[in-house]
């Protein structure tokens, strides 16, 4: 990357001839957003293909602008075209006046109480999980893939949690459905010339099987939801969004569809890659791991998780934002400005722009963070957060447009990683590549191969003290 040139206030970063900074992209995209931030500053343009260009932020300033005090005037960019194959007009993809109407039916069922209520289903799908492991004799040193595990505990809770179907039982079929949609995505979005979808290449067809799987599943959960006499109390969260209703009545079956399928997708894909870099990180620094333990045992030891005993792992809590600090699920956001508008210094950005939110460059920039390659859970105690611009940590975006399910993902988060270390100490494979797959979500290209052994029962109850800072990187 070379600077050449101020462009309308941002740093233009030319790449290779004709193609740009494009084949940079592919090769590692976070690290050529973070690198070009690093080198360049807050505002950076780039090229793919000449033609295109591309304005990323990580000014927390600039990102409140985009994504607060002028949303309306920015909206998803062509990049998630590729989404509403699968998701149609839900909460991600939709725009307007529909996704308001849609997301203030939705937002009931996602306020703090109703979420809660899921916190015993959390529980048993865990312990289940865990159950399986013994069964399986993971304990006994056996190497398996935790990110496979992840994904499919959190398609199990997702599932019962949005309509009482058990994804890894009688509806497995959905869940091998959707890990074929979601790879087919992933490719998708790296596409540069996005073919026509009715030609019958192989990962179409293969796609278009897959969603309708998806599909037929789905609407059979919404009638018999439907079914269902609405005076009883919701069972889930498909129940509450058939019964909302406002002065132009409630959903329809198109609408729950998107809905649900919106919900199990993101649902489940995001807090199970965050729980993934989280065990990866917690191996690679052991100190850190055995207190996360001795806090699992403390607070865990009086019986079933609560509510009230997931307030009390606040050590565990600012592990897993440190980890969506360092490896954010959601890694970059981009939205495309409807009219002319301005930043502050007079950085123009023209009508119908794309720009990025790079989330991931954004959390490790040194002028926001210290030390911000160093694994650091205690930098999220309060005195230590007080002082930090509320922008330089958008794991769960900003704005009217941030993320519902936030609440639910990180009692989600914090739930299976305290249930998992109050009995297990997991450990990655010697040799096992780590490698960024940077799709629609930040994935680890090959699976993360660990293996898990027991804590020991001897080990100290006491409760764990703060973490000092870890001398090491976060690898």
């Amino acid at each position: 990357m070379t600077r050449i040139k101020n462009v309308d206030g941002f740093v233009e970063v030319r790449g290779a001839p004709f193609v740009g900074n494009f084949l940079e992209a592919v090769d590692d995209g976070p690290g050529l957003f973070l690198r070009a931030h690093a080198a360049h500053g807050d505002r950076v343009l780039m090229r793919f293909f000449e033609r295109f260009e591309y304005r990323s932020l990580v000014g927390p300033e600039d990102i409140r602008h985009v994504l607060v005090t002028r949303a309306d005037n920015y909206v998803k960019s062509k990049s998630y075209d590729g989404l509403k194959l699968v998701l149609g007009e839900g909460l991600v993809t939709s725009e307007g006046g529909h996704w308001k109407r849609q997301r203030k039916l939705a937002q009931p069922a996602f306020q703090p109480r109703s979420v809660d209520a899921f916190v015993p289903l959390m529980a048993e799908c865990t312990h289940a999980m865990l159950d399986r492991w013994e069964s399986e004799g993971l304990s006994r040193g056996v190497v398996f893939d935790l990110h496979a595990e992840m994904m499919r505990v959190t398609l199990r809770i997702i599932g019962h949690a949005i309509a009482s179907v058990d994804l890894d039982g009688e509806a497995r079929e959905l869940g091998g459905a959707l890990d074929g949609i979601v790879e087919f995505l992933n490719d998708y979005f790296a596409e540069v010339v996005k073919l026509p979808m009715w030609l019958p290449l192989p990962a179409r067809v293969r796609f278009k099987r897959d969603l309708a799987r998806l599909d037929a599943l789905v609407h059979r959960l919404v009638a018999e939801h439907r079914a269902r006499p609405t005076s009883e109390t919701p069972r889930d969260l498909l129940d509450a969004l058939v019964v909302a209703a406002d002065q132009k009545g409630a959903m329809s079956d198109r609408q729950l569809r998107d809905e649900v399928l919106t919900l199990i997708t993101a649902g489940h894909e995001t807090t199970a890659n965050a729980l993934t870099w989280t065990f990866y990180l917690l191996a690679r620094h052991p100190e850190i791991a055995r207190a996360v333990e001795a806090e699992a045992r403390e607070v865990l030891a009086d019986g079933p998780v609560t509510v009230e005993s997931l307030a009390r792992l606040e050590l565990t809590e600012r592990v897993v934002k440190e980890s969506m600090r360092l490896y954010p699920p959601v890694w970059g956001v981009e939205r495309e400005n409807l009219e002319d508008d301005e930043l502050s210094g007079g950085a123009r950005l023209p009508k119908g722009q794309t720009v990025s939110i790079a989330t991931y460059a954004l959390h490790r920039m040194p002028t926001l963070w210290e030390s911000p390659e160093r694994f650091d859970p205690d930098r999220f105690l309060p005195e230590r957060s007080a002082g930090r611009h509320k922008f330089a940590y958008l794991p769960f975006g900003a704005g009217p447009r941030v993320c519902l399910g936030a609440h639910f993902a990180l009692q989600e988060a914090k739930l299976v990683l305290a249930m998992i270390a109050e009995r297990h100490h997991l450990e990655l494979e010697p040799g096992h590549r780590v490698i960024l797959e940077p799709g629609v979500t930040l994935r680890p290209a090959h699976g993360m191969r660990m293996r898990i052994r027991p804590t020991s029962p001897r080990e100290p109850r006491a409760p764990a003290p703060a973490v000092a800072r870890a001398a090491s990187s976060s690898g």
